[in-house]
């Protein structure tokens, strides 16, 4: 007899006992219980992909318009950077556009001081772009309230500090 032969033999045997009769019950019980179990949390798997699915295709949709708007962002040419006196005059001549009351004196050749009084949205908006058309940035910014518009004292630069 082959060894398996004799060990089905005495797995058989050992069923046969008393005290093992129901064993093969529990174990069908035990398997068809595991089938039942299964096959009620697969519909719910598929709903859980389903949902992640579309929640990283929304993502990548995302991601995709943010690749798109970085193209586009690099494609853009910067204004050049100015300095000394022309740097002067450019804000001079934007902040004539807009009708604030504001003065502009050179600090050095990267920086400028803006000082007055003006309208706060006006001088938000005026910010903006001369951010945009001359790549300055704001050094310090004061501004005090007056009666009906603001007293502003700022510094403005063309280099990053």
């Amino acid at each position: 007899m082959s060894a398996l032969a004799t060990f089905l033999q005495q797995v058989r045997g050992q069923l046969e006992l008393p005290r093992y009769r129901h064993l093969p019950k529990v174990l069908a019980l035990a398997a068809v219980f595991c089938v039942a179990a299964t096959l009620a949390w697969l519909p719910g798997v598929t709903e859980r992909l389903a949902q992640r699915e579309n929640k990283v295709g929304d993502a990548l949709k995302s991601i995709q318009t943010d690749i798109t708007e970085l193209d586009r962002l690099k494609g853009r040419a910067l204004p050049t950077k100015m300095a000394g006196v022309p740097l002067k005059e450019a804000v001079a001549a934007s902040l004539a556009s807009q009708r604030p009351a504001l003065s502009v004196e050179l600090v050095d050749a990267a920086r400028v001081r803006v000082q007055g009084t003006c309208d706060f949205d006006s001088l938000v908006r005026w910010l903006g772009d001369v951010q945009r058309s001359h790549r300055l940035g704001v050094v310090s910014l004061a501004v005090t309230r007056r009666d009906a518009g603001v007293a502003v004292d700022m510094i403005l630069s063309s280099s990053r500090e």
